[in-house]
């Protein structure tokens, strides 16, 4: 339909050249939609609390990291040597990183509260990081409704027995693999997490909306009275109940 309206709409061109440009707007508006259907968001608290997502919704969520992350670690090398009748130890400093780069995919193997162990190889599961959402004594006291789940500086391993208590490192290090790493750059803690956030998925949302109600719509249905005009916004007018029979058959005014 795109592309014979691009037909009609152009008459300078020839059909051909017309039918290949409909073609490639066909495409274009495909890819846009695409992209509006499936997009990459931050995973946040408040998106967790609209769309209820428990532990067991956040596992069958794909994650991405938002930034680069560069994990390091240095190594003492000692070599032994001799000289003649002496001994000589040659001391080397060994530097190994490990680089997530941007937008690498991950999956979540533990979701403790507000921590998110998330793992980016599925052979070797322990590569993993922990992301959490950030503490408001982290922002100066002042709480956020929309914290993102930034990475944390966790040494919980993969799995251990008991109730989950969060152990935080005291020299910003973070466990991956099985091995003690240092960040190379500050900067890399406020790498969060993103996940596929799909118009169908969003759309499965259940919005329900008071139609309003006015004093000249009269009574309800239920049985209460509209607010009386006299008597302020809230005084009621009652209904006419029926008489309530007296005590042992006795009428009020009457003898028995």
């Amino acid at each position: 339909m795109t592309a014979l309206a691009v037909v009609i709409g152009i008459p300078c061109l020839q059909r051909r050249d017309a039918l290949k440009a409909g073609v490639v707007l066909v495409l274009l508006a495909a890819s846009a939609a695409s992209l509006v259907a499936c997009a990459k968001v931050a995973l946040t608290e408040s998106l967790r609390r609209r769309y209820a997502l428990g532990p067991a919704d956040v596992k069958q969520l794909q994650f991405y990291t938002s930034d680069e992350i560069i994990l390091r670690r240095e190594l003492s090398d000692q070599v032994k040597e001799t000289e003649g009748y002496g001994l000589v130890i040659k001391d080397d400093v060994r530097v190994e990183d490990v680089v997530i780069p941007r937008g690498t995919p991950a999956v979540a193997l533990r979701v403790e509260g507000d921590f998110i162990l998330a793992s980016f190889s599925r052979r070797s599961p322990d590569q993993a990081l922990w992301f959490g959402l950030r503490r408001p004594e982290d922002d100066g006291g002042i709480p956020s409704t929309d914290r993102r789940y930034e990475l944390a500086q966790l040494e919980n391993p993969l799995s251990e027995p008991g109730p989950f208590k969060p152990i935080y490192s005291k020299s910003f290090v973070v466990s991956y693999g099985g091995k003690r790493y240092r960040l190379a750059d500050p900067r890399m803690w406020d790498v969060f997490l993103l996940c596929d956030l799909d118009e169908s998925f969003a759309k499965n949302r259940v919005k329900v909306e008071p139609p309003g109600w006015k004093l000249s719509e009269g009574a309800p249905s239920g049985g209460l009275a509209p607010p009386s005009a006299d008597g302020g916004p809230d005084a009621f007018v009652p209904q006419a109940q029926p008489p309530i029979p007296s005590p042992r058959g006795v009428s009020d005014g009457g003898t028995p």
